[in-house]
């Protein structure tokens, strides 16, 4: 018998399962493991890591009797979902995304919305009924699939859509219709003609298999080598491809999308913890454009869609016996689980969780020990000693309570080390730079209301006798002035208004100073010389920039988002 290299999944049934993430990788074995407990996952099929390496071994090609695999595979997910890709009047779409037997979180790359080009976008358009919703979908692919496949940087295609934004006078993304997304799409397909060499695909089976090579390409990325490295994970074991059905969470207020974890990953508190965007697709969750809402005021949204989500995801806490990091998509008040994987955690997080499913009797306590590695434990230690340098008040709150108030914080220019550091953002916004392992955090800006009560909780963390002596304010963390003006002034008003001069008379902190922050060259052009003036009048005094290869080819290879230009 022939050796299977393709495993479809979905409607209740898959070909493998849980047990093998050695064949098709994490994501692919988790959602096997879903289907077959019937978690709504939506149907499609896994490509084996083994084809990753037969890629390679082979001149970077995938041979023709596991294409006819892959081919037929197809053909099962078009009965299941009745759509056939590159149908123009009812096509059907997929996601293509990577999936490793170690979880390798933002390391290689994914594709969504595969399946649209010229005709099958005028097909979504009249089936959805929602033209702006199928010309977003059809942007947003060329945008991925001109980055992902074709290495075009993904700052082109933002000076794109950013330049069309302004020219509609639209303040948010949302605000295009769907005739400014189809300017949008043309000067896309202009750029991919421009940089690539040839036009943007238009057969949807060349773009699936394009697509499955980049994927298998991304394992040798920078990024992921770098990563494996460290992780001392082997460069032998590949990495699978998943094909999956889309589903949609852009097609208005009642869908949505969201990451979370079935407890809090930087305490360790038995709580629902995560984010979510209505009308939004997955990657906007993370790419810091739109400010997610946490996961419980999805309650008050869908009660219906939280409490089904809830249940799904205790189920498979329970059924894993470890915290699981969940991706999901609402489509029209519909959910479907898109991923669950064993989640990261910080130390002392690691250290909560494997006590209290020991008291919950989800494992034993030689489970537990091995749950905390030697990185974490020296994590959990660095945190205590930290949170012991403020003062004797704040030496006897625990780490836990550090984590509440700081995301980690990466780091800081050496002469703000002693600096009051407050987090109007968390992570950074690209984020992808290779050997760059500072910022796990997917990039989110607070909302004032948020930044106000960070600020509070930072307060009351150190004490007002340290925070008289901290005479300057860091604002993090990695690129903080990235926030656009009119969501950043207010965030320093904020500054301004909790380190007043009038408080000083009372007791309370001053930062007199005034604040320092991290800018890059990609951004720091994208404000003019009035909006620096306003910032300055703010309380800004000092910006650190970081000196950037003027190497093109460099620029490219370390995935910073920008040209020597800039």
């Amino acid at each position: 018998m022939a050796k299977k290299y393709v495993y479809s999944f979905g409607g209740g049934t898959a070909d493998g399962d849980g047990t093998m993430k050695d064949t098709l990788g994490g994501k692919g074995a988790g959602l096997a493991e879903m289907s077959r407990a019937g978690v709504p996952v939506p149907p499609g099929f896994t490509i084996a890591t083994d084809v990753c390496n037969i890629y390679f071994n082979n001149n970077n090609q995938v041979p023709q009797e596991i294409n006819q695999e892959m081919i037929a595979a197809l053909r099962k997910l078009e009965d299941a979902m009745g759509k056939k890709l590159g149908d123009p009047a009812d096509p059907l779409l997929v996601s293509v995304r990577s999936g490793a037997k170690f979880s390798m979180p933002g390391m290689m790359d994914t594709i969504l919305n595969l399946g649209l080009n010229d005709e099958t976008v005028k097909g979504l358009a009249a089936k959805s009924g929602n033209p702006r919703f199928a010309y977003d979908c059809y942007r947003r692919f060329i945008q991925m699939f001109g980055n992902v496949v074709l290495e075009i940087p993904k700052h082109d295609f933002d000076e794109i859509f950013e330049g069309q934004k302004k020219k509609a006078k639209a303040k948010f993304d949302t605000d295009l219709t769907a005739e400014d997304l189809k300017a949008v799409i043309e000067g896309y397909k202009k750029l991919v003609k421009k940089a690539a060499k040839r036009d943007f695909p238009q057969d949807t089976m060349e773009q699936l298999a394009m697509a499955r090579d980049a994927v298998f390409r991304s394992w040798w990325n920078p990024r992921a080598s770098h990563y494996r490295k460290m992780n001392k994970i082997p460069d032998t074991l590949g990495t699978a491809v998943n094909v999956q059905a889309m589903v949609f969470g852009n097609m208005g207020d009642t869908s949505a999308t969201g990451v979370g974890f079935t407890r809090n990953p930087a305490t360790g508190e038995k709580e629902f913890y995560g984010e979510f965007l209505v009308n939004a697709q997955g990657e906007d969750v993370v790419a810091g454009i739109r400010t997610p809402k946490p996961i419980a005021e999805l309650k008050s949204l869908m009660p219906e869609v939280y409490e089904q989500l809830f249940d799904i995801t205790a189920k498979l806490e329970k059924h894993y016996r470890d915290v699981q990091d969940f991706e999901f998509t609402i489509q029209e008040g519909k959910l479907y689980m898109l991923q669950t994987r064993n989640g990261k955690r910080t130390g002392p997080a690691a250290v909560r969780i494997a006590v209290d499913m020991v008291k919950s009797k989800l494992i034993k306590p030689e489970q537990a020990v091995l749950r905390v590695n030697a990185a974490q434990l020296d994590e959990l230690l660095r945190v205590i000693e930290r949170g012991a340098r403020f003062d004797s008040a704040a030496a006897r709150l625990d780490a836990a309570r550090f984590a509440e108030v700081y995301a980690p914080i990466g780091m800081l220019p050496p002469d703000q080390y002693l600096a009051l550091v407050l987090q109007a953002t968390e992570g950074c916004s690209f984020n992808t730079c290779t050997f760059c392992d500072l910022y796990h955090h997917a990039f989110r800006v607070k909302t004032p209301d948020e930044f106000r009560q960070h600020i509070r909780n930072v307060r009351d963390y150190l004490g007002e006798s340290i925070l008289l002596r901290r005479k300057s304010i860091f604002l993090g963390a990695a690129n903080a002035l990235a926030i656009p003006m009119a969501r950043l002034v207010p965030l320093l008003e904020i500054v301004r208004e909790e380190f007043s001069p009038s408080l000083e008379k009372q007791g309370r902190a001053r930062a007199n100073a005034g604040m320092g922050a991290f800018l890059d060259a990609f951004t720091g052009t994208r404000k003019s010389a009035e909006d620096y003036r306003v910032l300055a009048t703010l309380g800004l005094r000092r910006v650190y920039i970081g000196l950037e290869s003027g190497h093109d080819p460099l620029l490219h290879f370390v995935k910073k988002p920008g040209c020597a230009a800039d």
